[in-house]
């Protein structure tokens, strides 16, 4: 791939294991409240806030209401009576100190450091996403970092990445270059907007057939054989 100066890395399921941060966020948030966990919770949990982040990206809600409605929703399906609101704090809280790598994501960070320009675009809130990249290991390695609740609008809308571009001057758009695992926030959102995109495919979700990646990787190895 040439004339690639600079990337942009999402963070959750593809630098940081969002299933594996997210089990033990939500197992100590219940903990701390007294609330039974288990798989069934585990699994409410990721359909309620897939769904609630698929609203946010097709323009349908706002970062916010995934905060404020995902607990309240889980526990009108499991009939739990605790505070939501209290939940969705002690979670946030938990999940600051959770960072388990996606498989080959060190590998991949060692081998782009010092060749690019390397910021991560992200959808989530700044404090808890460079948190979790400290404890990661990946922050000092970053020239930036882009996160929604900093920039003002959402993966895929252009907005956001209308203000990445901004704020590393205007380059190129033939120099920039996205890696993300979601069709809809990484793929739609890069390829709407005219950057070329690496696709992780996680063998989870299936691409918009009107947008369609640069290139696809069924593991982040196979990204340096790409840059």
């Amino acid at each position: 791939m040439e004339n690639v100066k600079i990337i942009l890395l999402d963070i959750d399921n593809t630098l940081i294991d969002f299933r594996r941060c997210s089990r033990e966020a939500l197992s100590n948030a219940c903990s701390d409240l007294g609330i039974e966990y288990g798989q069934t919770f585990f699994d409410t949990f990721h359909r309620v806030n897939n769904k609630i982040w698929k609203e946010v990206e097709d323009g349908k809600a706002v970062r916010q209401d995934v905060y404020d409605r995902r607990f309240r929703e889980i526990f009108e399906i499991l009939g739990i009576d605790r505070d939501p609101a209290e939940c969705e704090k002690r979670f946030r809280y938990h999940l600051r100190f959770a960072a388990d790598h996606v498989p080959g994501a060190e590998r991949l960070m060692k081998y782009l450091y010092g060749k690019y320009k390397l910021y991560v675009a992200s959808n989530s809130t700044l404090g808890e996403q460079e948190s979790r990249l400290r404890r990661a290991g990946f922050f000092d390695m970053l020239n930036g970092v882009f996160i929604s609740s900093d920039l003002g609008a959402s993966k895929p809308h252009p907005e956001f990445f209308a203000e990445c571009f901004k704020r590393l001057g205007d380059p190129p758009k033939d120099e920039v270059v996205l890696i993300g695992d979601s069709p809809s926030a990484d793929v739609r959102g890069g390829i709407g907007f005219g950057i070329r995109v690496i696709w992780f495919d996680r063998g989870v979700e299936k691409l918009d057939p009107e947008y369609i990646p640069t290139c696809t990787v069924h593991s982040l190895e196979e990204i340096e054989q790409i840059l």
